[in-house]
C-alpha cells in the first residue's frame, strides 16, 4: 500500500499508459487530483507532491475479466465518459465550472430481455475534460497479482470520496450518486419515449415499482444469475418500498451487491454484505438477507450472519507481556512504559505497550485481555488497578490491608 500511497512518481494522465510495458500486468491504479471543486471533502485524503488520493481502482476488476490495468486505464483517460465511471462522477463534479452538459451517448439492448441501455457521454464536452484532467489530475500505479483482493483494503483503509462502490463509509459516495442521478435524468429526458422499457449504464435514471413488476413478470421463478438490470429498476423504486429504510439500507448500496438472487412470486429475495463495520476498521461485513414482495410493495430483513471482507490480524499473546511489566513492577524499575508516581502508585502507558496500530477492535480486545492479565499477575504482590483507559493507574495496598 505505501508503494501507491507515497509513490516514487506520478504520472501525467497523457504519459502513464507508456509506462506500462506489458500489456497484460495487473496492478492497482491511484488518481490524485488538484484544484477540486470546494465542495468535495478533502479531509484525511492521503497527500503527495501537493495533490490528494481520491480514487482507486485495479486492472482486471476480477478474476474472470481480461482487461487488464492498462485498458482500464485508458477509459478514463481516453475521451469517452460512457467507459469510465470515474470520468462521469468528474463530469458532474465539474459540470457547472466547465460548462459540461451529459447526453445519451449511444444505446444497447440487453440480451435476456430485449430493453434498451442508455449510456451516458459529455459530446463535445469530452474533450474539455479530459484537458482539466491533464492540468490536475495525476496518477501512480503498483503491480498486484490478484488487485481486486487488494482494492476492498484500500477502501476501507484510505479516504477516497470518488470512490463509489463497496464505499459506503463515506458520505460523499451518496452525494455522487444523487448528483449522478440528476445529471443523467436531464439527458434522459431529452430523449425518452413513453412506455419505454428503460435500464440504465451507472446508477441515475428513475422507475417506478411496476416497472420493476413487468421485469419480474417476464422471468421465470427461481435463481436470477445477472441481477444487473433488476439490480438498476429495485434501487430506482426502493424509497417507495415499506421497511426500505430497515437496517440502514439505501437504494445506492444495492449496485454491484445483490448475491443469491431469487425470484419466487410475489417475493423478490437476496442477500448483500453491509460495510458500515468496517468504518471501526472491523474484518467483517454484516449478511443481511431480503425478502421484498412486490404485490404489497413491502421490503423485510433480516441478519444473516457476517462475513470476512479483511484480513485477520495474529492473536497476540498477552501473557509473556503482561509477566515482563508485573516484574517491573515488582522489582520496582523504571522503564519507559512505566510512570512512577511514587513507591506506592504506577501508571501504565498501555499506548507504548500495545499501540494504536490496526483495527480498532482488534486493539482493543488485545488491551483488554492484556489489562486482565496483568492484573492477575500483579493482585499476589498486593497491587490493584485503580483506573480503567489507556493510561491505567496501579496502587500497592498497604500490609495491614493485604492481611485482612
Amino acid at each position: 500500500m505505501t508503494d501507491l500511497t507515497s509513490p516514487k512518481r506520478l504520472y501525467l494522465p497523457s504519459e502513464v499508459l507508456a509506462s506500462i510495458e506489458d500489456r497484460a500486468t495487473r496492478g492497482v491504479y491511484a488518481w490524485w487530483f488538484k484544484n477540486m471543486p470546494s465542495h468535495v471533502p478533502l479531509k484525511g485524503a492521503s497527500r503527495f507532491g501537493g495533490m490528494s488520493l481520491l480514487y482507486v481502482g485495479t486492472g482486471p476488476k476480477d478474476a474472470k475479466s481480461k482487461r487488464f490495468l492498462r485498458d482500464r486505464l485508458k477509459d478514463h483517460i481516453g475521451q469517452d465518459s460512457t467507459r469510465s465511471t470515474l470520468r462521469r462522477s468528474l463530469g458532474c463534479l465539474l459540470a457547472e465550472c466547465l460548462g459540461l452538459e451529459f447526453e445519451v451517448a449511444r444505446t444497447s439492448r440487453r440480451k435476456r430481455s430485449g430493453s434498451t441501455v442508455y449510456h451516458f457521454g459529455l459530446g463535445a464536452g469530452e474533450s474539455l475534460l479530459s484537458d482539466w484532467i491533464e492540468k490536475n489530475a495525476r496518477i501512480s500505479w503498483i503491480k498486484h497479482d490478484r488487485p481486486w483482493e487488494l482494492e476492498g483494503d484500500l477502501i476501507r483503509k484510505l479516504v477516497l470520496p470518488l470512490n463509489l462502490q463497496d464505499n459506503d463509509r463515506h458520505p460523499f459516495a451518496k452525494t455522487i450518486g444523487d448528483l449522478r442521478q440528476k445529471h443523467f435524468d436531464k439527458a434522459l429526458q431529452k430523449r425518452k419515449r413513453p412506455g419505454a422499457n428503460v435500464a440504465t449504464a451507472g446508477r441515475g435514471v428513475g422507475t417506478s415499482p411496476d416497472n420493476l413488476k413487468a421485469y419480474l413478470s417476464r422471468l421465470s421463478a427461481g435463481a436470477i444469475e445477472d441481477p444487473e438490470e433488476l439490480t438498476s429498476l429495485l434501487a430506482k423504486c426502493w424509497e417507495e418500498l415499506d421497511g426500505y429504510n430497515d437496517g440502514g439500507m439505501e437504494s445506492y448500496k444495492l449496485d454491484g451487491r445483490m448475491e443469491a438472487v431469487e425470484w419466487n412470486p410475489p417475493f423478490l429475495a437476496f442477500n448483500i454484505a453491509r460495510h458500515g463495520s468496517t468504518v471501526m476498521s472491523s474484518v467483517y461485513a454484516e449478511l443481511q438477507h431480503w425478502s421484498v414482495n412486490v404485490d404489497s410493495g413491502t421490503a423485510r430483513y433480516e441478519p444473516a450472519g457476517r462475513r470476512v471482507v479483511g484480513r485477520k490480524s495474529e492473536r497476540l499473546d498477552v501473557q509473556p507481556i503482561a509477566k515482563e511489566i508485573a516484574h517491573l513492577f515488582i522489582e520496582g524499575k523504571d522503564d519507559v512504559r512505566l510512570k512512577w508516581k511514587d513507591s506506592e502508585t504506577v501508571q501504565v502507558r498501555v499506548g507504548a505497550i500495545i499501540p494504536d496500530e490496526g483495527p480498532k477492535q482488534t486493539v482493543a480486545s488485545r488491551r483488554k485481555r492484556f489489562w486482565a492479565a496483568l492484573e492477575a499477575q500483579l493482585q499476589p504482590h498486593g497491587w490493584v488497578k485503580a483506573s480503567q483507559g489507556r493510561c491505567g493507574i496501579f496502587t500497592r495496598r498497604q500490609s495491614n490491608e493485604k492481611d485482612r
